[in-house]
C-alpha cells in the first residue's frame, strides 16, 4: 500500500503545470525552515528538494497545498482516483490528455458548452449502447473518425487524434 502522503504530493505536482502561468510575478515562498507545521505536514515528500526549487514553483506548491487541506473527504478521495489513474498512465498517455486538455482549452465557450451537452448525452446512454460506440470509435482510422465528425456537422478537429486500437500505445 502506498504511504497517504503520496496523494496530495502527486496533486501538488500534477497541478503545477495547468495553472503556473496565473501566479502572482512575485510569489512569496519561503525556504522550508520557515514553513508552517501545516504546511510541512502536507508538503512532507518534498521536504529534501523544497529550498532547491524555483520559488514560482514552491509558491504554487504552497497554494495547491492549501487547496488540498480545504477539500473534503469526496472530493479528496475523487482527486486521489484519478491521480491514481494518471499516475499509471504511460508518458505517451500524459502527453495525449494534456494535448486534449489545450485543445478543449482552446474552444470557445458556446463549443464548450455543446460539448458539454454532447457528453452528457453520452453518459445518459444505457451501458450497453456506451460500449457498442466505444468499440465502433475503436475500430476506426483516424481518417475515418474525421470523416464521420464532418458528416454530423461536429468538426473540432484535434491536433493529436488517439490512435486507433494498436497502433501507438
Amino acid at each position: 500500500m502506498r504511504p497517504i502522503w503520496i496523494i496530495p504530493c502527486l496533486f501538488l505536482c500534477l497541478a503545477w503545470p495547468a495553472t503556473h502561468l496565473a501566479a502572482d510575478p512575485r510569489p512569496e515562498a519561503p525556504p522550508w525552515s520557515e514553513l508552517s507545521r501545516d504546511q510541512q505536514a502536507v508538503l512532507e515528500p518534498l521536504a529534501d528538494d523544497w529550498n532547491g526549487l524555483p520559488e514560482r514553483r514552491r509558491a504554487h506548491l504552497l497554494h495547491m497545498a492549501e487547496r488540498w487541506k480545504g477539500m473534503d473527504a469526496d472530493e479528496r478521495a475523487d482527486l486521489s482516483r484519478r491521480l491514481e489513474r494518471w499516475q499509471a498512465m504511460s508518458p505517451e498517455e500524459r502527453e495525449r490528455v494534456k494535448s486534449h486538455a489545450r485543445h478543449l482549452r482552446s474552444l470557445s465557450p458556446e463549443e464548450r458548452q455543446e460539448l458539454r451537452q454532447r457528453w452528457e448525452r453520452y453518459r445518459d446512454l444505457p451501458d450497453e449502447k456506451r460500449e457498442r460506440l466505444k468499440a465502433r470509435w475503436r475500430e476506426m482510422t483516424p481518417d475515418e473518425r474525421e470523416a464521420w465528425r464532418e458528416r454530423r456537422g461536429r468538426h473540432t478537429p484535434h491536433p493529436n487524434p488517439s490512435p486507433r486500437r494498436g497502433e501507438g500505445l
